[in-house]
């Protein structure tokens, strides 16, 4: 059996929903990132389930995580050439390679993206940033960790706080917020958390940070980083969906 699980995800994410060339004709770099993040996720999905129902092995010879007896991905990768050898042109041709060629290709065989098209989204405000205005970039946690781990000391650590401050607006009927962001945030950092363990860093713990919202230092309550949201004036608690999932996460754990 021989089939791919996508058709040219470049495609679809470029020119549908970033130049609106193709349906659904849309003009927003962001989601078309994040349409391009989400076929790759589905095409690891679509290879996982194939493994767990076939109960086959991959091809003989092939030790790439992408093809498992005849299943891939069709990607469309087209070669870029600058207009002339200006600097300005150089760059231009390098970032297009980079949204059409590198993003599928570094990360479907090296597991992550091209760490030149990170830095450019995050200068062109393309990246999520926090509340408090710091780009989301979990790779940080995995790099800091890594170097004390490597060039200092084996001895345990601990993340002492790991959390990030969004826009937070308790709903006017009282329910949790839906902070989907924090979610994304916690478990992209958790994912880090993971790899660090199975590297041989010796990590023993991590705190959210933080529990509640709280003064925080120069922003004083204007910033919240917490999992309960607190009301200043009356002091009630609510929890936010942000903390009925790490429960669930913490649960799914043991």
């Amino acid at each position: 059996m021989r089939g791919d699980s996508i058709n040219e995800p470049a495609v679809i994410a470029v020119l549908g929903h970033i130049s609106g060339e193709m349906a659904p004709g849309h003009n927003d770099v962001r989601e078309g990132l994040l349409v391009a993040h989400h076929l790759l996720l589905a095409h690891g999905l679509a290879i996982r389930a194939f493994r767990q129902s076939s109960g086959r092995r991959r091809v003989a010879g092939d030790d790439d995580a992408q093809t498992v007896d005849g299943i891939g991905i069709a990607l469309s990768i087209n070669q870029q050439e600058p207009a002339t050898d200006d600097e300005r042109d150089v760059s231009a041709a390098k970032r297009v390679d980079g949204f059409w060629n590198s993003l599928y290709l570094e990360s479907l065989f090296n597991g992550h993206y091209p760490e030149d098209i990170l830095e450019w989204l995050a200068r062109a405000g393309v990246l999520p940033v926090t509340a408090m205005g710091w780009e989301v970039y979990p790779e940080g946690l995995f790099d800091v960790l890594k170097r004390v781990s490597d060039d200092y000391t084996k001895i345990p650590l601990f993340i002492t706080e790991n959390g990030a401050a969004f826009e937070d607006a308790l709903p006017p009927n009282g329910s949790a917020i839906d902070d989907a962001a924090r979610i994304d945030y916690l478990s992209s950092h958790f994912e880090v958390v993971r790899r660090l363990c199975e590297c041989g860093v010796n990590l023993r713990g991590y705190y959210v940070w933080s529990l509640m919202d709280n003064f925080e230092w120069a922003q004083g309550y204007s910033k919240r980083f917490g999992l309960v949201h607190v009301d200043f004036q009356t002091q009630q608690r609510t929890a936010k969906r942000s903390a009925l999932w790490y429960r669930d996460f913490i649960r799914s754990q043991r």
